[in-house]
């Protein structure tokens, strides 16, 4: 993930799980889940949020089937704005 503050300094952050999990999702079940991070700029005060920043990353996806094995891919996020 690539995290933003509003000055334009950016942090990249790498692990594995999403919030410290690997979920295992059977055909027709979901995960859901929020996130935030702390940013140290300047409230600007004619918006809702205290401070604004953007995130950015992937999610690495993995499918298992009996056919022909499965396979692996990163799937990106949009732009997330706070």
């Amino acid at each position: 993930w690539i995290i933003r503050d509003s000055d334009g300094n950016a942090n990249e952050v790498k692990g594995e799980g999403v919030v410290g999990e690997q979920p295992i999702l059977r055909p027709g079940e979901s995960f859901n889940y929020s996130s935030f991070t702390p940013l140290q700029t300047e409230c600007i005060s004619n918006l809702k949020s205290e401070h604004v920043g953007s995130m950015e990353g992937s999610f690495g996806v993995a499918y298992w089937n009996p056919r022909d094995g499965g396979a692996s891919y990163d799937l990106e996020t949009s732009k997330s704005m706070e």
